[in-house]
């Protein structure tokens, strides 16, 4: 039998499989969706903030719109306890249709 160099080998008899390589694959995988998911909350956060903050001025709005009807409901509470007719009417039909007037 002839002895073979090693640089005559075949390029199968040189692949030695290693386990390091799956696991790396893995760790590279497993990183790269920790990254992805990282960002995507990070997109979330900051349009949920955006969101938020365009709503502060509706609600700030809408508490100074509460005040005025209230202030307005009460006016009229106090005309109709006085006996004017039309507020008497007003606070009557408030009341028909559910709303409470302090």
């Amino acid at each position: 039998m002839e002895a073979k160099p090693d640089g005559a080998r075949g390029a199968a008899s040189e692949f030695n499989p290693n386990g390091n390589l799956a696991l790396t694959l893995v760790v590279f995988s497993w990183c790269a969706w920790m990254v992805f998911h990282s960002v995507q909350l990070l997109r979330e956060r900051n349009h949920l903030t955006q969101l938020k903050a365009n709503q502060e001025s509706a609600l700030q709005e809408t508490a100074k719109m509460k005040a005025q009807i209230d202030a307005i409901a009460a006016d009229t509470a106090k005309l109709a306890a006085d006996g004017h007719p039309g507020a008497q009417r007003i606070m009557a039909e408030l009341k028909r249709r559910g709303l409470k007037v302090d």
